[in-house]
Formats: C-alpha cells, structure tokens, sequence
C-alpha cells in the first residue's frame, strides 16, 4: 500500500525535527556522496524568511484584489446611477416626439415608470447593503 501525501510530510518534517538542517551538498544520516537533490530532487523547503517572505506577498495581493474588487463594485454602481439617468431622459425625449400633452404623458407613462425604477433601485440598494454587512462581518 502506497503511503498518503499526508503521511510523507509528517515523516518528512519528523526527519527535519531529528536530523535538523542540511548542510550545503550534503545529507545527513544517508551516508557519505548523497546530496539533497538526490535524495528530495528539485524541490527544497523555504526557510523561514522565504515563508514570510511568500506569506507578506500573499497578503499584500490578496489586499490588492479587494481593494480592486471594491473599486470595481463602486464603478458599477455609478453606471447603473447614469444608465438610469439616461433611461430617464431616453423617456422625455419619447413623450417629445409623440407630442403628448406634458400632463397626460406623465399620468399615464412617466410616473408608472419612475415609480416601477424608484422599488426596483431600492431592492437593489437593499441587497447591496446586506451584502455589505455579511462581507463585514465575514473580515471581522
């Protein structure tokens, strides 16, 4: 039976633990002309100033991208504000071209629809703060 993943970096951090570190071009406890690239091949283990090293670059990326990713929701945000400022004015230019009287064009169109966009936004906005609130309970 072929020994788990798990099970080799245990006996291999069990063999660090005991052995302690390698030297350069050479491996303990294996005799005399083994080398570590014999014996691991190419891979090697960071050293600890490599970890934190990777960890600080992990970290500083992953704040990297949510900063992007909150610019990004913002962005979206204000084009959905201008999309709906144009649909607006896309509207009075319609109900200027059919040449409706103002007061009749907005009775039977115009309110219906701001009012149909105005619950529609809310919803939205609704949403939007909910899931704010759960990715700020999430970071804390």
């Amino acid at each position: 039976m072929a020994p788990t993943v798990d099970r080799v970096q245990v006996e291999n951090e069990v063999y660090h633990e005991l052995a302690g570190p390698e030297h350069h071009s050479r491996v303990r406890l294996y005799g005399i002309g083994v080398t570590p690239r014999q014996l691991y091949g190419q891979q090697h283990r960071p050293t600890s100033s490599q970890e934190a090293r990777n960890k600080l670059a992990i970290d500083e990326l992953t704040q990297k991208l949510e900063e992007e990713r909150r610019e990004r929701e913002a962005e979206r945000r204000a084009n959905q504000a201008r999309l709906s400022d144009l649909s607006m004015l896309m509207c009075l230019n319609m109900l200027m071209c059919l040449k409706l009287p103002l007061k009749e064009a907005m009775q039977e169109i115009l309110f219906p629809l701001t009012e149909n966009i105005m619950k529609k936004e809310k919803k939205k906005k609704k949403k939007e703060e909910e899931e704010e609130e759960e990715e700020e309970e999430e970071e804390e």
